[in-house]
């Protein structure tokens, strides 16, 4: 099963891009992360969509008592943990040193160990050092039913 067949191809963090933009990327694509590269253009870190809420607009004691939270929540939202300021923010301090990557040759099994052992839902794939795009859970598992259905 070929990885990069199902690679989903980004745009890369840079310093001083906002959270809204770095957001915009992930979602547009479809991907929970995109690598951050440094002015040389290495990458040097990942900027992860849950990492940046847990970091920039969720209060720690409301993770903590999330199960005690109503439905009806109506005193607050995220609005109010201050969004727009939020999406205006630089995303540099919100970057997580651990880059978890493989090379696109790489079969499917080692790309699902790698994110079962780093707990994530995607991995970079790269070759030469050079950013190539994401490959998610959702596109292995698009590639094993592709496999069967060609059986």
């Amino acid at each position: 099963m070929e990885l990069s067949k199902y690679i989903i191809q980004t745009e890369v963090a840079r310093p001083g891009m906002t959270f809204g933009s770095a957001l915009r990327e992930c979602v547009d694509k479809g991907v929970p992360g995109i690598p951050y590269v440094d002015s040389n253009e290495v990458v040097v870190g990942r900027f992860s969509i849950r990492n940046a809420f847990l970091h920039m607009s969720i209060p720690g004691d409301i993770v903590k008592g999330a199960h005690l939270l109503g439905d009806t929540i109506t005193h607050m939202s995220i609005v109010d943990l201050g969004a727009t300021e939020l999406l205006a923010s630089p995303i540099d301090s919100m970057i997580m040193s651990s880059i978890v990557h493989l090379n696109p040759a790489s079969p499917a099994l080692k790309a699902l160990a790698l994110m079962e052992k780093y707990h994530t839902n995607y991995l970079f794939l790269m070759e030469d050092r050079e950013y190539l795009g994401v490959i998610t859970r959702l596109g292995i598992a698009k590639l094993i039913l592709e496999a069967r259905d060609q059986d």
